[in-house]
């Protein structure tokens, strides 16, 4: 009876190491785009569903993944919905994590602080408690924020037609943001003017006639301001000069073409942090696109703890979330 014989060939043995380098690179490559996600808690804007240091899981088969390239999908098996908790690719860059409160064909509002829902006020375990802010205070005229007091806005639906020129200061920012998230333009941009007694008024008029000496004004162009900031100033010259009449004129520019208005092509979301006071969310920078969603955290794996000596905060660790 022979012996079987065995390759000793160190090129066999390299030949199939990298064939199982390869083959987990692909496995893990393959779970990342289709199954799940690791996502990092940097700020409080979660808090207390989250706090700075944790690692969460997040479940990407729920809403269906992406191969990179070539690019394709993979259908998830329900659509994301109220009260999800998502990860997704920030309209503004990097990635994000919070909590749907409204999609497509819902009416939203925030009074002192109060999440109102197609006229149903919306607690949730999970917000952190704030300070109730006051209905009745006038909005200051050199500024505003919108955490406290939010106008209502409807969540545009697959099809409406969204009229730009229609739409003032918030929601016309909110709807060119929205096309460039659908529509992925080569060059676009927003256009902002002041007219102030039919005359259109440059930065500078502004600054040395209006006495509008803000350094946010001084530091950037009309175009690169958001609906904040240019609130601010369209408040102060309402209030500092009453008998004038103060239009502010926005147009969305692309390919150096005004864009009249767009069809929406996908669902829409609107988006808060669990902690409202400390969270950037929908109500700075607009509507959140279906295909911005990525995956749904369900667990802490891990949780950093700065002031513990080990740096770790065992308390969170494997703790599912909602």
């Amino acid at each position: 009876m022979t012996r079987p014989a065995y390759h000793t060939d160190k090129r066999h043995l390299l030949f199939d190491l990298l064939l199982a380098c390869l083959g987990a690179l692909f496995l893990g490559l393959v779970g990342r785009s289709f199954v799940i996600q690791l996502y990092t808690l940097r700020d409080q804007s979660m808090s207390s569903t989250f706090i700075a240091g944790d690692h969460v899981l997040a479940n990407k088969a729920i809403y269906g993944g992406r191969w990179p390239w070539p690019e394709f999908k993979i259908s998830g098996y329900r659509m994301p919905r109220m009260g999800d908790l998502i990860t997704f690719e920030h309209p503004e860059g990097g990635l994000s994590l919070k909590r749907i409160v409204a999609q497509s064909g819902d009416t939203l509002a925030i009074a002192q602080k109060r999440l109102i829902v197609n006229g149903s006020l919306v607690s949730s375990p999970n917000v952190k408690a704030s300070k109730q802010g006051d209905l009745g205070s006038e909005i200051n005229p050199t500024g505003f924020d919108p955490k406290e007091n939010f106008a209502s806005i409807s969540v545009p639906t697959p099809g409406d037609t969204l009229w730009l020129g229609r739409l003032r200061n918030r929601d016309f920012e909110f709807a060119a943001k929205l096309y460039r998230q659908q529509y992925h333009p080569g060059r676009w941009y927003i256009s902002n003017r002041f007219i102030v007694d039919g005359e259109t008024q440059s930065k500078q008029a502004l600054i040395q006639n209006f006495k509008l000496d803000w350094d946010a004004l001084k530091k950037n162009d009309f175009d690169s301001l958001n609906w904040i900031e240019l609130q601010s100033i369209q408040n102060y010259l309402l209030s500092a000069y009453p008998a004038s009449e103060v239009i502010l004129l926005r147009q969305l520019q692309v390919e150096g073409k005004n864009l009249p208005s767009f069809i929406v092509r996908e669902t829409c979301y609107f988006v808060l942090g669990d902690n409202r006071d400390e969270s950037y969310d929908s109500r700075y920078w607009g509507f959140l696109s279906r295909s911005q969603v990525l995956a749904k955290p369900s667990l802490i794996v891990w949780s950093n703890r700065p002031n513990h000596w080990l740096g770790i905060n065992f308390r969170r660790i494997l703790r599912m979330v909602d």
